[in-house]
């Protein structure tokens, strides 16, 4: 028994030892619309998107090298007469492989939210009588950030597991893929 609440003490001020590590960034996010209907899938132009965002790492391992990551970002996009705002929440788990000291690797995965603010081309797609958006989506995402001292230039790939609308046979997903400049303290 003592042997197990040593083993416990020593995950926990191991794990309460390790500073968490913030991370701001701006992304470049081309959205698409995947429309399935018909037997057939038409995907959209890119919808030229921007966000801002907000990251937390939390070590898992003393190591320091598997960690969790959670955040949130606003972006908004656009193109011709659509347009769109939204939140979206991210949870994911990364692995950090140091190449040296100033240099690191880090592939992740995990899952998202994402919450629809606007989503407009002359009429509102959440309005039940035009398109009857869901304003809120569940996805995953995959990516890999390359870390230099604090500075960080990642890439990611996103889609939704939900539909945003199914609507006459035809409903749709969105999917991103996403360039990321960021900064950690």
């Amino acid at each position: 028994m003592k042997k197990i609440l040593s083993i416990v003490a020593a995950l926990f001020i191991c794990t309460a030892m390790q500073a968490q590590v913030n991370e701001v960034y701006a992304e470049y996010t081309p959205y698409k619309l995947h429309l399935n209907g018909g037997g057939s899938t038409v995907s959209s132009d890119n919808v030229t998107s921007f966000a801002l965002g907000y990251n937390r790492f939390f070590d898992i391992a003393c190591e320091g090298k598997l960690k969790a990551v959670a955040g949130g970002k606003l972006t908004y996009g656009s193109k011709n007469d659509y347009k769109q705002f939204n939140v979206r929440i991210p949870v994911s788990i990364m692995y950090s492989a140091a190449v040296n000291e100033d240099f690191a690797i880090e592939p992740y995965a995990g899952l998202n939210a994402t919450v629809g603010i606007v989503a407009d081309d002359g009429d509102s797609w959440y309005d039940e009588d035009y398109l009857d958006a869901s304003r809120v989506n569940a996805g995953w995402h995959v990516g890999v950030d390359f870390a230099y001292k604090q500075y960080v230039l990642g890439f990611a790939y996103q889609s939704d597991f939900t539909k945003i609308f199914d609507r006459g046979g035809v409903d749709g997903k969105w999917s991103d893929f996403e360039i990321k400049v960021g900064y950690r303290f």
